[in-house]
């Protein structure tokens, strides 16, 4: 899934990389520029970084075909030192 903004749409929806182009490293954030196509409206390709970026949980549940969990994200701020205390 990609962040799809323009004048007068902003939505997630359904796209695939077609091309990663690796710039040089910034130990700060990730630098690579992904080309995407849209899998909805009008197949449009883009050029976004990653935090445009998602995935759609992959845990399917046999009976009804819908997630059986949302896995949850942890992010570095999140975490809280344990030697801290």
């Amino acid at each position: 899934m990609c962040f799809r903004e323009d004048e007068y749409l902003a939505v997630y929806g359904d796209a695939m990389v077609v091309e990663i182009q690796k710039n040089i490293y910034d130990n700060t954030r990730c630098t690579y520029m992904f080309v995407v196509r849209y899998d909805f409206l009008d197949k449009a390709e883009e050029k976004v970084t990653l935090d445009k970026i998602c995935c759609r949980p992959t845990f399917i549940n046999n009976n009804n075909d819908m997630p059986s969990e949302i896995p949850q994200v942890e992010f570095e701020e999140d975490r809280t030192d344990v030697n801290s205390s």
